[in-house]
């Protein structure tokens, strides 16, 4: 697809990405767009036969190490009370330091990464390594941005400014930290707005 027509769009898509696909963007808010700066991340999901955690969601690594934490994905829906011959997967969160975004582009460096995380699980918890099955590994995750200075400010409100009829939306949006909430309340502005723009466009037609 090369081109949308609609009455209203609402683009929920990190600004990097946002930028190229909205044709015709005000310099100024081009430009705030491409005043983001995103974290390179990388995103392990280690499958395993049978329980090696799930006796809480998510768990912060306090001090430097391979990833920053990981989830229990099963943790959601069973809440530790599951098989313990079920599977279990754990997500591990592995950001870069911005300096390194290159290695994301090496599979063999990606792959190194991933063992080493499977390695940091099995010294948690031993015998993980033996239970693992499958190991996925996802390149920038999610988009985390970088807090910098003006983000907030100035370059947020510029870059989620809606352009007409199309309204922006995202974790991104605020210029705050990339997460849940960020991304809820843009959308939600972005939802009102659009609503707003589809009345419009049924009074001009009559």
């Amino acid at each position: 697809v090369e081109c949308v027509s609609a009455d209203t769009v609402i683009v929920a898509a990190p600004k990097l990405i946002a930028k190229h696909i909205v044709a015709g963007l005000p310099r100024d808010q081009s430009e705030a767009m491409s005043s983001y700066r995103y974290i390179p991340y990388l995103v392990t999901t280690l499958c395993f036969d049978g329980v090696v955690h799930d006796s809480c969601f998510d768990v912060n690594v306090p001090a430097p190490d391979v990833m920053a934490d990981f989830t229990c994905g099963n943790w959601v829906i069973e809440r530790g009370r599951g098989r313990r011959d079920g599977p279990n997967v754990l997500s591990c969160y592995m950001p870069q330091l911005e300096e390194d975004r290159g290695r994301l582009l090496d599979e063999a460096g990606v792959r190194a990464l991933a063992l080493r995380a499977l390695e940091r699980i099995d010294r948690w918890f031993p015998g993980a390594a033996r239970r693992c099955r499958e190991i996925q590994v996802r390149l920038r995750g999610h988009p985390m941005h970088a807090s910098i200075c003006g983000l907030i400010t100035k370059w947020g409100p510029l870059a989620r400014r809606s352009f007409g009829s199309i309204h922006f939306a995202g974790s991104d949006g605020l210029g705050q930290v990339s997460e849940l909430a960020g991304a809820l309340e843009t959308g939600r502005e972005a939802a009102a707005a659009a609503l707003g723009a589809l009345d419009a466009a049924a009074r001009r037609r009559g």
